[in-house]
């Protein structure tokens, strides 16, 4: 029984020492890989500034004159917002429905109307900066 006994004990330190020896080899490979700039600004240890749909403050939220603005202006990061067109293409928006940031009720009619039921084709029809100020008329949905 004593020889059983220590026979298992023997393979379970065994096993955890690979085990352990595993999780060194991966830990390494992962440190040794270089950092990409979001992950060694996202690890600094100062406070970060975010701008949340971009600069939102002086341009239509989620808009590319948003995005350049929040850099213009020295955020460290940019926040946006997206979802996928009724054709599975991508686009930086943040409601579900168009009607509050375009002009999709004059383009369609009605309200609440839906993102995902349009196709990029659609999108391409719609001002996402008039709502916000004459000089951002004609501003697209980035996509």
């Amino acid at each position: 029984m004593y020889r059983s006994s220590h026979r298992i004990a023997t393979w379970l330190a065994l096993f955890a020492v690979g085990l352990l020896a595993t999780s060194e080899a991966v830990s390494f490979a992962a440190d040794s890989a270089p950092a990409t700039p979001a992950q060694n600004r996202v690890a600094s240890e100062r406070v970060l500034v975010i701008a949340h749909r971009g600069d939102s403050k002086v341009a239509p939220e989620n808009t590319l004159p948003a995005f350049a603005s929040a850099v213009k202006v020295g955020s460290d990061l940019v926040e946006l917002d997206y979802y996928h067109w009724s054709d599975g293409v991508p686009v930086v928006f943040h409601d579900r429905e168009l009607d509050r940031t375009t002009n999709a009720r004059r383009v369609w009619g009605g309200s609440e109307i839906k993102l995902d039921t349009k196709t990029l084709f659609d999108l391409r029809r719609l001002d996402a900066g008039s709502w916000f100020g004459a000089n951002f008329a004609g501003t697209p949905i980035p996509t």
